[in-house]
Formats: structure tokens, C-alpha cells, sequence
């Protein structure tokens, strides 16, 4: 099932002459003009490929690189009608290429997108730092670009791939720096995670120095994170605006510092107990919904208010293995594959599903073959 989904979706791109996996076939024309890289859909397509195809992936990766900007940042998304230049989504691409070379040991894919890695990484150091936290926060870089809706709150929620989360909903937005006044625990957590591997990636290259410099940057950042991100009252980790104040609402994200190696056993017992095995929060027969049940905006089923979706379970996934919660990481993993195979009885692969019913097509917002869905089964061939 896997390989099927993302094999019908690998497409050839007439416009830039290269192949890559789209995110759905059937955007590719009609609503891309030609092609569509949106960067992180692409970048889970390349890690699907490495069960099967290292050149496949590779060739993945290579529709991103060759985007990326000046200033360093990979651009959210570039289609034959558009660019999204001023700005990109949280960094995932060091976990890509780490996870392809730990599967052949080749060393020259290491190379090959080393420097290019580490420029995006420093571009979120340098244009979406939240005042003097610490930490990062998503924007709008009002100097990149002419992409549509450049400068406004709408892009900078864009960068967070969860763009009408209620997560933004009562964050400010600065117009004049283009930033979202909130740290995002999500972005910050991956941000963690890519220099952690990049460190490794220097490390293997015998590049030292520059891996010592992102292992004391990268340290820095996780402690910060574990200070200020860390909601006591409720038990969980949680966005927190530049005033100090915590965001009610609460998502997956709030799991993500454990792909990271972020935080206390005792703080993740409580998430798990608190948040992730209750059925008022993330808990119930099909999950995990992008809002917890008790939150206003679950009852709106749209995109990523109440629905489920797939790259949000595999980075909980990600982290419930890391810290060692081994019955809680298979228990998700058979629950996410249920909520697959439960639509591929009907050869349907969602975008996003219904966190009641676990349908994907029971409101028109959605893909009924959409490549990241597949995640999904890809966490229980892991398991297996």
C-alpha cells in the first residue's frame, strides 16, 4: 500500500524536466500549473522512498534543494503559478537525509546536501528569532519574494504547515517584522532534532568544528526549550507568546519535544496520561485529532481544525520511541494503520480524516490520494 500511493504520485515535472513525487497527482495541473514542491510533503516523500528507491528519494530531495533561496531558507512552496519564497516550513530535512544514509552508509548523499542543510538551519536562526527567548517563532520575510499573501498573518501561518490551526488564532502578528509573537513548540522541537542530526552529518564528515558549534547551539536551544515551553500547570509542553502568556489551545505538537530527546520521564508520563491516552484530549478510537476534543475549534472538522493527520501521529510516534514507550508507540502505530487501512479497503489515502468517524471524505477539504497519508502505514511496517 505504501509503495503503491507513492508510486502513483511520482510524477515527471515538464516544466523544471526532472521527476519528483507530488503531493497528489491530481494537483499537479490543474492547480499547480505543471509542478508544485511544497516542501515538507516533498521531503516525506523522499524519506516513504528510502523503504524502496534511494534514487527515487534522492531525486526527491533534489526537487527541494534546488530551490532554495540565497538567504538560505527552502521556500515553502514553488509551483508553475507561484513562489513562497519569504517563507518555508520547520526543518525536517536533516532527518531525511540521515534516515537515507543510515539505510545504505553511503556517504556522498551526506555530501551532497550537507552545506545546503545547514544554510537553512542558520536562516531560522537569523530571520525567525522570537526577541530575546531563545526560541523560534514562524513568519513572513517581508524581503523575499512576491508570493501570495506575503506579508500578512495568513503566510507566516503558512510556514507552520497548520495554517488555519486555532494554535494562531489569538497569536499577534508583528507587520513591521513579519513575525508570529509566539514560540512554536512544534518548529522548535524539529529545529532541535536538525541540528542534532546535522551535527552528526559534520561529525561523519569530519567537519569538527562546524559539528561542535551545532552541538553548543543545539544544546543551548533544548534547554531553552525545557525552561520556557514547559507548561507546569497543565503538564505539557505548550506555545507561548512573547508576553509570557501560554496558548490555550493545545496540539500533537505538544508531544513533538520528545522526537527530540527533549524533557523528563516524569513530564512525558504525564503527557501520555494527561493528554495522549485521555479521550477528552487526543485519546479515542481514531487519532490523533489536530486540536484536543475538548477545544471549541474541534467541532469545525476543517483541515486542521479537529482532523487528523498523518505527519502529526508519525512525529509523536518518533518521539514516544525515542524516550522508550514502547507499548504507547505501538499502540499509535496500530491505531494510525487501522485508520488507513479502514480507507484503503476503498483505495482512498487521505490527506486528512474525520477524528469521529475516521473518513476522508465526508467534507470537501481534503485529497482522497494524497501521498503523506501514507505515513501512516509507514509507522506500522516499522513496528513490524
Amino acid at each position: 500500500a505504501l509503495h503503491d500511493v507513492i508510486a502513483w504520485n511520482h510524477v515527471w515535472d515538464a516544466v523544471n524536466q526532472r521527476p519528483y513525487t507530488a503531493l497528489s497527482r491530481f494537483w499537479n495541473k490543474k492547480k499547480f500549473g505543471g509542478f508544485g514542491v511544497w516542501l515538507n510533503d516533498i521531503l516525506y516523500n523522499s524519506w516513504m522512498w528510502g523503504f524502496f528507491d534511494v534514487e527515487r528519494a534522492l531525486e526527491n530531495l533534489d526537487a527541494v534543494f534546488v530551490h532554495q533561496t540565497d538567504a538560505g531558507n527552502f521556500p515553502c512552496l514553488v509551483t508553475g503559478n507561484d513562489a513562497w519564497l519569504d517563507r518555508t516550513q520547520p526543518p525536517i530535512a536533516a532527518f531525511v537525509v540521515w534516515s537515507l544514509y543510515e539505510k545504505t552508509g553511503r556517504k556522498d548523499i551526506l555530501e551532497r546536501y550537507a552545506a545546503g542543510l545547514l544554510r537553512n538551519l542558520d536562516w531560522w536562526w537569523s530571520k525567525r528569532q522570537l526577541g530575546d527567548t531563545g526560541l523560534l517563532c514562524f513568519g513572513t520575510s517581508l524581503d523575499a519574494g512576491d508570493g501570495l499573501y506575503k506579508g500578512t498573518k495568513l503566510a507566516a501561518k503558512d510556514e507552520s504547515t497548520m495554517d488555519n490551526s486555532p494554535l494562531h488564532d489569538t497569536v499577534p502578528f508583528d507587520e513591521v517584522s513579519g513575525l508570529l509573537l509566539a514560540a512554536d513548540v512544534g518548529v522548535n522541537s524539529m529545529a532541535a532534532l536538525d541540528g542534532e542530526l546535522l551535527e552528526r552529518i559534520f561529525n561523519e564528515l569530519g567537519e569538527l568544528d562546524t559539528a561542535q558549534q551545532l552541538r553548543e547551539r543545539t544544546v543551548t536551544h533544548k534547554q531553552r526549550i525545557a525552561e520556557w515551553l514547559w507548561d507546569e500547570s497543565r503538564g505539557i509542553f505548550a506555545n507561548r507568546m512573547i508576553s509570557g502568556e501560554f496558548v490555550s489551545t493545545l496540539a500533537p505538537t505538544s508531544f513533538f519535544p520528545m522526537a527530540a530527546g527533549i524533557g523528563s520521564m516524569g513530564q512525558a508520563q504525564r503527557m501520555i496520561h494527561g493528554y495522549l491516552n485521555n479521550s477528552s484530549k487526543f485519546g479515542g478510537e481514531f487519532g490523533l485529532p489536530s486540536v484536543t476534543r475538548d477545544d471549541p475549534a474541534y467541532n469545525d472538522n476543517v483541515y486542521w481544525r479537529g482532523r487528523i493527520w498523518a505527519p502529526l501521529n508519525f512525529w509523536v510516534w518518533q518521539g514516544l520511541k525515542r524516550q522508550g514507550f514502547v507499548k504507547e508507540s505501538e499502540q499509535l502505530a496500530e491505531q494510525s494503520w487501522e485508520l488507513f487501512e479502514k480507507n484503503w479497503k476503498q483505495r482512498l489515502c487521505g490527506e486528512n480524516f474525520n477524528a469521529e468517524t475516521g473518513e476522508v471524505l465526508d467534507q470537501p477539504d481534503t485529497d482522497g490520494f494524497y501521498s503523506w497519508g501514507a505515513l501512516l502505514a509507514a509507522m506500522k511496517a516499522l513496528e513490524n
